[in-house]
């Protein structure tokens, strides 16, 4: 196990949100233990979904065309 003066780690976090605009990207360098943690971030991006990508993600919120097929490949897409 790690001692908690242990060096800083380097995380990348991924998002996509409700407004289907997108991948959030961040990368962020956590230092540090338990209430003494610190977070810096180091970058940011937002990688928006081609309109075909997004229109079909919208389209799995209607109950009337969501297929899980449809939903496990783009799960692959995005």
């Amino acid at each position: 196990m790690p001692s908690p003066q242990s060096k800083p780690v380097i995380c990348i976090g991924l998002i996509s949100g409700t407004s289907v605009d997108g991948v959030d990207v961040a990368i962020v360098e956590i230092a540090g233990h338990a209430a003494e943690s610190t977070v810096r971030l180091l970058a940011f991006e937002t990688i928006p979904y081609p309109e075909p990508v997004r229109t079909e993600l919208l389209a799995l919120y209607d109950d009337q065309t969501n297929a899980v097929a449809r939903l496990c490949s783009l799960n692959v897409v995005v």
